[in-house]
């Protein structure tokens, strides 16, 4: 016998040379040699059903063709059994030492059908693997015996194969951060520098309203270590998020420190203020800046805020009525995070006097109305009864206390004033104003 590979869980293929007709013997769970039905003519091959999660031995026997047997018969050639358990980072492979005729003058180890390992020991049953082992990545493993005995043979087992594991802790996340994209939450975690690069894992988002907690899951991903939460809108408030790692072999690690995303808003009528608590760790927060973006014209500008929190546009600029807003957070380490956007609006402002004195003496002769971020404008005066007087759509000219050319009387008047500002919102002002002479 030549070879005897095996091919699968119930499948043997043994290759012989021979001169004449032969037949194959197959030892029983009794111990005894007996024909297996199979003969063939010269060289060749036979296929042997067989359950090969146990130790099967052949001989091959001459026999002529009325079938007698010679007494002559080939070496004893038996199968190996190849098994293969996990360890930590490590798998370990054993066999029953070799049951056949003649000694093994090596061992073959292959994984993946590559060469791994070569063994001289004839009497060992046992190889470890812990080359570049990862956890839930399957290896399958075969073994070869060169056999000497009155010839020279080569026994291959089946395939072993397991799954990779790794016990050791997970580690601790590396750097996380929060940023606001499209409106959203997006949240992105490196895996513990600790542990072995791993091509299949699950990291777990927990979210709270502050970075107290208490936090509740709220998502996974497998694989991939960005996660954006839809469930959030960014525009409403900061959220604050805690991280866990999981290997494919079901280490997990301690949370991570939370981060929070930036939430911008108005605290105030002047101005625009935003959260302190930091996008990102273990980097902290180096600097703040604010992009302004004009509402009118979708101008871009960003101007640098330091550590600052508060911003109050300039109050005198009548071009300042809307203007839409983000932060940008930049950390120790050059990490950038985004707030959500923000449109910071002011209300036009209208100055309106209570009393004129048109006397002609150019001081307080006309009732004229004031204002900033006004685009249009109408303004309407009525007599006491009711009636109107005096119209005008331009904001720069007052009423100099005529009615139809005539002096008009001095006492009340009403007015009514109806101004549409930069943003296209309506205002209506009514109000009595006083006329003296």
């Amino acid at each position: 016998i030549n070879a005897l590979t095996t091919t699968g869980d119930n499948a043997i293929t043994i290759r012989y040379q021979a001169t004449g007709s032969v037949q194959l013997l197959q030892k029983d769970a009794s111990g005894i040699f007996a024909p297996n039905g199979q003969t063939g003519t010269g060289s060749g091959t036979f296929t042997v059903q067989a359950n090969t999660k146990q130790v099967q031995c052949f001989q091959i026997q001459n026999q002529d063709a009325c079938s007698n047997t010679a007494t002559s018969k080939s070496d004893q050639v038996c199968s190996l059994v190849l098994d293969a358990k996990a360890a930590s980072k490590q798998n370990d492979l054993s066999w029953p030492a070799y049951s056949g005729s003649g000694s093994v003058r090596r061992y073959s180890i292959s994984k993946g059908g590559i060469p791994i390992g070569s063994i001289v020991n004839s009497s060992a049953s046992s190889y470890p693997d812990n080359n570049d082992i990862k956890c839930g990545v399957q290896y399958c493993y075969s073994i070869e015996a060169t056999v000497t005995g009155t010839a020279q043979a080569t026994v291959k087992s089946n395939q072993a194969c397991v799954t990779g594991i790794d016990n050791e802790p997970a580690g601790n996340l590396g750097d996380v951060y929060a940023s606001v994209v499209n409106n959203r939450p997006e949240i992105r975690a490196l895996p513990p520098a600790s542990n072995t690069p791993q091509t299949s894992y699950t990291m777990t988002f927990s979210r709270a309203t502050s970075s107290s907690g208490p936090f509740q899951v709220v998502g996974t991903t497998n694989s991939t270590n960005v996660f954006v939460d839809q469930s959030a809108d960014a525009s409403a408030g900061a959220y604050c998020y805690q991280v866990t790692y999981q290997t494919a072999c079901g280490q997990v690690s301690a949370p991570s420190p939370p981060v929070c995303t930036v939430f911008l808003t108005s605290q105030s009528s002047s101005g625009i203020d935003w959260t302190v608590a930091s996008p990102f760790t273990p980097a902290t927060v180096d600097s703040y800046s604010l992009e302004i973006v004009d509402s009118l014209n979708n101008s871009k500008r960003e101007i640098s805020m330091g550590g600052n929190t508060h911003y109050e546009p300039d109050p005198a600029d009548p071009t300042l009525q809307s203007q839409r807003y983000r932060v940008v957070t930049v950390s120790s380490t050059g990490v950038v995070s985004y707030s959500n956007f923000f449109t910071f609006r002011r209300d036009p402002k209208i100055l309106v006097p209570d009393a004129f004195t048109p006397n002609g003496d150019g001081t307080n002769d006309t009732f004229l109305v004031k204002g900033i971020y006004v685009d249009q404008f109408r303004m309407t005066i009525f007599s006491r009864w009711g009636e109107p007087i005096f119209t005008t759509d331009d904001r720069t000219r007052g009423w100099d206390g005529t009615i139809n050319g005539q002096v008009a009387n001095p006492g009340q008047y009403m007015y009514r004033i109806e101004v549409v500002d930069l943003t296209n919102q309506k205002t209506v002002r009514t109000g009595a104003l006083l006329l003296i002479r």
